[in-house]
């Protein structure tokens, strides 16, 4: 497949674009990994133009990628363009992609909340399109298993080629997590007859909403977190190595055979294996850039629907059936506002009858090897995603099967907390005691 020549992204003034699309793209824009005829393509609101969106990327560089060269950020910002579109519009969305009805190599990427994205696709749907048109798309992949499935089946009529669309999910892109398969090698040394009985796998943060109510509050931590970012992780633990065996398997195919042996509970086992909860006012932690600021109760942020019960922290229980995993627990667990930044992989193994459980861990925050020069982690994970998007690479794109699957498994989970059998408790932000 041809490296892409032109990069068009649909909700380009986003927050999404900004602090992360568009450094990561500078980045490899600086390091020459980009094709000099390559060319970034903002669509959005008509109120802004040309003009405004090269001064609005320029000051996203600033702030999130300052540790770029002023000159590199400027030679980029010579590829980007801005064009209106509406997304609700189909003969809007014509305009936009028509210049590029005869170009090779054009990827369409929907960096969209959820809720937009089935609309965005419907209107794909009537238009007739480049025929190599990629298609990007953001995680969470639909709200439920059914919008998931009809997402798609309309992916599939747009264009049927396997390598057509790239189910986005930054966490695949992250240096530890793409270590994890080799899990002895991402561990400190444990014993050879070591039992593992539980694995944590966490992804707390001090931060709380930060301005994200529009997206965060129709998701949750589960939706925005346990059921993609989390269940990767999961999958990269237990998925089969690649040996002989698996030689001729995909990652993505190994990591759907994980998700197929994990057992899924039906409603009440979700309920009495899951925890759902909510910060209220309180005084975040001084760590990170949360530094100690006082934030009222999640439901009287700005753009919050309190009628909604969303959560800020989600934990579930889950299991594997396979011999190497019997009898161990996976814990997935996300939250905001809470009292330490904990994003990785916790174990807990005994050594024998009796012996007292020990731990060990792997943290995800670590750069990759070499380090990443002063990038964040997440521009680093998203450098090596769109790479992969933008190359034809689809190493590092969540599968079709994998997107349903996952919703499949937390179904149940999603039913108990729908039918109240799961109450929401509550937490002082800061202090992510929520038990």
């Amino acid at each position: 497949m041809p490296a892409a020549a032109t990069l068009i992204v649909i909700g380009a003034t986003g927050d999404l674009t900004g602090r992360l699309l568009l450094p990561a793209l500078a980045r490899l824009s600086a390091s020459g990994a980009l094709a000099d005829h390559f060319a970034f393509v903002g669509a959005g609101p008509a109120e802004c133009t040309p003009a405004d969106f090269v001064d609005h990327a320029r000051a996203r560089l600033a702030e999130h990628a300052a540790d770029l060269a002023r000159g590199d950020r400027e030679s980029f910002l010579r590829r980007v363009d801005y064009q209106v579109a509406d997304v609700k519009d189909p003969a809007s969305l014509a305009v936009l992609l028509k210049p590029f009805s005869a170009t090779a190599g054009v990827v369409l990427y929907l960096a969209l909340p959820t809720n937009l994205v089935a609309i965005t696709i419907a209107a794909l749907e009537t238009l007739t399109l480049p025929p190599t048109l990629r298609i990007a798309v953001e995680k969470p992949f639909g709200e439920d298993l059914p919008s998931a499935v009809l997402l798609n089946a309309a992916l599939h009529r747009i264009n049927p080629a396997d390598n057509s669309v790239f189910r986005v999910d930054h966490v695949l892109g992250m240096p530890a997590i793409s270590a994890l398969p080799s899990l002895q090698a991402a561990l400190p040394p444990i014993p050879a007859d070591a039992e593992i009985t539980e694995v944590s796998i966490l992804w707390e943060e001090t931060l709380a909403l930060e301005g994200r109510a529009a997206f965060y509050d129709r998701a949750g931590a589960l939706k925005d977190l346990l059921q993609n970012h989390l269940l990767q992780i999961l999958c990269m633990i237990t998925m089969e190595h690649q040996s002989t065996a698996a030689a001729t398997k995909s990652l993505a195919e190994r990591r759907f055979a994980a998700l197929q042996a994990l057992q899924i509970p039906d409603i009440a086992q979700a309920a009495a294996s899951s925890h759902r909860a909510r910060y209220t006012a309180g005084q975040l932690a001084t760590t990170n850039s949360a530094a100690g600021r006082f934030v009222p109760d999640y439901a009287a942020e700005a753009g919050v629907d309190p009628l909604r019960q969303t959560e800020t922290l989600a934990e579930v229980v889950l299991r594997v059936s396979t011999p190497q995993w019997a009898g161990t627990e996976f814990v997935l667990r996300a939250g905001k506002a809470m009292a330490q930044r904990r994003r990785g992989v916790l174990l807990h193994f005994t050594t024998g009858p009796g012996s007292a459980i020990r731990q060990s861990w792997i943290d995800v925050d670590e750069p990759a090897p070499g380090g990443g020069g002063g990038a964040p982690l997440e521009q680093i994970a998203y450098t090596r995603v769109l790479w992969s998007l933008l190359s034809g690479a689809f190493d590092l794109s969540v599968s079709a099967l994998e997107a349903e699957r996952a919703w499949v498994i937390f179904a149940p989970f999603m039913a108990a907390w729908a039918n109240g059998d799961v109450p929401l408790a509550e937490y002082p932000a800061g202090s992510g005691q929520a038990r």
